[in-house]
């Protein structure tokens, strides 16, 4: 048993050493890319959320049980519109956010909602980004990580980080904010999302500049 025991931990360390691990100059020549959603894990919402016709009483449980979800799966559901490969100029792209709706659905709500604005720390996407599982064993994976939908001003804002699966070490982090548009919560907050990648399109040769060398 002992014998069995030392085997498999030299073919797992064998295989953790197979694993090929990326650098951030690597985002501009592989053409593949794995989308893990968006992460409301640390997120703050702004002002009142009530006051969409559809939205009834929105308190912090139901943007953890309702909007966190639906925000997520509007993506899924909708790939002509929310084109992932298109966005970060790869050919492919496949989906994985298994991790995200986890973490999400353990986001405690209380304390989510306030009246003040709010900055989210760069400092701490790195630990967030560590504690993706993940089907993917390597390969580089994306993910919108929400700082803040405020309603006052009219603004969501996301860090874009692009990060190694094997190693889950940031590759690049990029802050962009944006005016939401459309009818009823849902649609109206996800519109960030969408105007967020394609700024991210937009900057795709910016990025190379300063992240491919």
């Amino acid at each position: 048993m002992k014998k069995i025991f030392v085997l498999l931990l030299v073919l797992s360390s064998l295989a953790s050493h197979g694993q090929k691990h990326y650098v951030a100059s690597d985002f501009f020549t592989q053409q593949s890319i794995v989308w893990y959603g968006i992460d409301y894990s640390k997120a703050k919402f702004i002002g009142s959320f009530a006051q969409f016709k559809d939205a009834g009483a929105v308190d912090g449980k139901k943007l953890v049980d309702d909007y966190f979800p639906g925000w997520n799966l509007v993506i899924i559901r909708e790939p002509e519109k929310y084109n992932i490969a298109k966005f970060f100029n790869k050919e492919t792209s496949s989906n994985d956010i298994d991790a995200i709706t986890k973490i999400n659905s353990k986001t405690n709500p209380d304390g989510i909602m306030q009246e003040d604005d709010y900055t989210l720390d760069e400092k701490v996407i790195p630990d967030m980004v560590k504690k993706y599982e993940s089907k993917n064993k390597e390969g580089l994976g994306v993910v919108l990580i929400a700082e803040r939908y405020n309603h006052t001003k009219e603004s969501g804002s996301y860090y874009v980080v692009i990060f190694d699966i094997a190693s889950k070490r940031v590759l690049i982090s990029q802050k962009y904010s944006a005016e939401p548009r459309g009818f009823g919560i849902k649609s109206y907050w996800i519109s960030t999302a969408r105007k967020t990648l394609e700024n991210v399109a937009d900057d795709y040769g910016k990025w190379k500049k300063t992240y491919g060398k």
